[in-house]
Formats: structure tokens, C-alpha cells, sequence
């Protein structure tokens, strides 16, 4: 079945599996996967890369190490994961205004091997602490 999916399908049913923390019984992510992620790479949006790489930091998580796809490919996951542009919001100048008065040494977007970034990271007591910052979204 993974020959009948196009590309943004593909990245959506590894991204939901990584979402849902759901490891299939199945050998859906063994080597037939990664051979279908090559056969689709070049069709890949950025978003889809960024699924993929949230779903290579899952899969690595458990230990699923069959079906990668090739390493140039990962890297452009990793890529275009960290390619993305945030944006602070006024809450999250506010927060970080507050710790700088409070007389912390404050970094902000600090990016982690992984791709993902925390929006600050402070000095506390001798240890390196990441913060981040949620808007509650009703």
C-alpha cells in the first residue's frame, strides 16, 4: 500500500504514527518506507521534510531503526526543520524582558541538535534551564 501514497501522504501517515506515539505491529517503517521516501524526495514540500524529521526523532526514539531513509535525505529533513522561521510573541518578549530583570543572563532561540529550538535558555543556581513560552489557544 505505501506505492499508493503520494508524497504529503506518506510524510502525514509517519508524522500522525510519531504524534500518536502509535508503533505499528506491522513492517510499515521497514525498508520498503525509506526506498518509497526516495522514490518521493524530490515531490517533498518543507513541511513534509519537517514530518519526516519529527518522525526520524520518534522513530529513533524507539528504536526503530529499519526503513530509514538515506542520510541526504535526513539531512534535508533536519534542513528544512531548522529553516523554520519563529517569531516572538508579545508574550514571549515579556517573558524574556522579565528574566533579563531579574537579573538572569538570558538567551533567546536557542537551537538544540535536534532542530528544535526553546525560546530562552537561562542561568539558574549553576544549571542551564530552557524555558518556553505557550500561548493558550481556545
Amino acid at each position: 500500500r505505501l506505492d499508493e501514497c503520494a508524497d504529503q501522504e506518506l510524510c502525514n501517515a509517519a508524522w500522525a504514527f510519531a504524534v500518536f506515539d502509535h508503533v505499528p505491529r506491522s513492517e510499515l517503517f521497514g525498508a520498503h518506507f525509506g526506498a518509497r521516501c526516495e522514490a518521493l524526495s524530490a515531490r517533498f514540500s518543507r513541511s513534509g521534510l519537517c514530518q519526516l524529521h519529527q518522525w526520524r526523532i520518534w522513530a529513533a526514539e524507539r528504536a526503530l531503526h529499519e526503513g530509514m531513509p538515506s542520510p541526504r535525505l535526513l539531512e534535508r529533513c533536519h534542513s528544512a526543520f531548522e529553516d523554520g522561521s519563529a517569531t516572538a510573541s508579545s508574550l514571549q518578549r515579556a517573558v524574556g524582558d522579565g528574566l533579563a530583570a531579574l537579573g538572569l543572563r538570558v538567551e533567546e532561540e536557542v537551537q538544540l541538535s535536534s532542530g528544535y529550538s526553546l525560546d530562552f535558555v537561562v542561568d539558574w543556581r549553576g544549571q542551564r534551564l530552557g524555558v518556553e513560552v505557550e500561548i493558550a489557544r481556545d
